[in-house]
């Protein structure tokens, strides 16, 4: 079953019990999910990298509706955006990350859980239901970091989706494999554009976060 980055991404991103994302994970998600759908219109040839900017090609689209709702949107704009600003406007799309957790309990690789937080508020998980998708994204992605062949360009892509998520601690549990997959994933990643710029836009929202907390504690203290 051939999954899209951005549900490889997701997998890797929920635990597998509880169904809810990852603490490590949570704010680099959204911008992850969509630098995966810009990665994926790169493969299939419909946008490219032009200077600093990202542009669309004039026509044709994927068949995927989430691919082809974005195409729509970098076609119509009114003018080219970095992949940053790509990915600051599609990051805040929820319906990216909706999309791709229903297609993922339709495939019965998650289950749909309805609970409520602090007995009130309604709430969705998704459990695993079918882990052997995961353990097959997992195995590339240790292939990729212990293996001294060149990965394809899926799977690049997802390790700097990887690394800019936070997850290499996830994926590689053991401090001594982790210590190599990071080393071998910097390498691999150094030249990828778009997992820099998800990287780049985290790092900015922690930064904003610190402050916004520091400044908290300030006038707090006043």
């Amino acid at each position: 079953m051939k999954l899209t980055l951005a549900e490889e991404l997701l997998l890797l991103s929920l635990r597998d019990d509880k169904g809810t994302v990852l603490c490590s994970a949570s704010i680099g998600l959204p911008f992850g999910l969509a630098a995966a759908v810009l990665m994926e219109l790169a493969m299939k040839e419909k946008v490219r990298i032009e200077g600093k900017k990202l542009v669309a090609t004039p026509a044709g689209d994927t068949g995927d509706a989430v691919l082809d709702e974005c195409l729509g949107l970098l076609r119509t704009a009114a003018r080219p955006k970095t992949i940053a600003g790509w990915m600051t406007r599609l990051g805040g799309r929820k319906s990216i990350q909706r999309t791709y957790l229903d297609r993922l309990v339709q495939k019965r690789i998650l289950r749909r859980e309805e609970h409520r937080i602090l007995w009130v508020f309604p709430a969705e998980r998704f459990p695993t239901s079918n882990p052997l998708e995961e353990l097959e994204v997992r195995r590339r992605l240790r292939q990729a970091a212990f293996t001294a062949t060149a990965p394809d360009a899926r799977t690049r892509f997802l390790v700097s989706l990887v690394r800019a998520c936070d997850l290499v601690d996830e994926v590689f549990s053991d401090r001594d494999e982790r210590k190599k997959a990071k080393q071998r994933f910097a390498e691999l990643a150094k030249d990828e554009a778009f997992g820099k710029a998800v990287a780049d836009q985290v790092a900015a929202v922690m930064a904003a976060c610190v402050a916004a907390c520091a400044a908290a504690s300030i006038a707090a203290a006043s």
